[in-house]
């Protein structure tokens, strides 16, 4: 998803570019390292949803949102758990977050070839 659940809470078209771009990069590194499938690790899925959740609840709308059952922590729906759904770290942080996904060579992902259908 270019610009779905845990994405910036920002202009959407800037996204978009910020997320397209390390797309690009990404399947340039699958190509140059001879791979054709790469999948977010369980522990980098889980680091990037507790800064989400732990910048979240450092805000004052966090409470409020949840008992109110705000759209933007899930509340409009029934039996679903209240949870963030956006980043609210700021651009320039997701930025930086994926910029270092990027040249630490992205160490929460795993790169892989896929299994060939004869």
């Amino acid at each position: 998803m270019i610009f779905g659940p845990q994405a910036p809470f920002a202009n959407g078209p800037l996204i978009i570019d910020v997320t397209a771009d390390w797309i690009g990069k990404t399947i340039e590194h699958l190509q140059a390292t001879g791979n054709d499938r790469v999948e977010s690790t369980r522990d980098g899925a889980q680091q990037w949803s507790d800064h989400v959740n732990l910048v979240f609840n450092s805000t004052v709308v966090s409470e409020s949102a949840k008992e109110a059952g705000a759209w933007m922590v899930g509340g409009n729906v029934e039996g679903k758990k209240k949870q963030i759904l956006f980043y609210m770290g700021g651009v320039p942080a997701y930025i930086a977050a994926v910029e270092k996904e990027i040249t630490e060579e992205w160490p929460g992902h795993t790169f892989s070839r896929g299994v060939e259908v004869a």
